[in-house]
């Protein structure tokens, strides 16, 4: 099963799943993306894409999920895009 929500995948017995009830078939998508505020990389760490837009490395970017993973954060929405 994956989690959207956290973008982590758990195995679970036949037994313990069900089919999803048609009613919750039709909600629009509750996700939406979302960045780190004022957060780059250093100049001498970032890695420019094909855009020329400077990215975090993959090594950077897979030790901080590590980090966060399932731990409780509090934030601040800087700003929203109805897009």
């Amino acid at each position: 099963v994956l989690f959207y929500d956290y973008g982590t995948v758990h195995k679970y017995p036949a037994k313990e799943l069900c089919f999803l009830q048609r009613k919750f078939t039709v909600l629009p998508a509750q996700a939406i993306p979302c960045a780190l505020a004022h957060v780059r990389p250093s100049k001498a760490t970032a890695i420019v894409d094909p855009k020329g837009q400077e990215r975090w490395p993959i090594e950077a970017s897979r030790v901080f999920v590590q980090k966060v993973h399932e731990v409780p954060m509090i934030g601040t929405v800087e700003e929203y895009c109805y897009e």
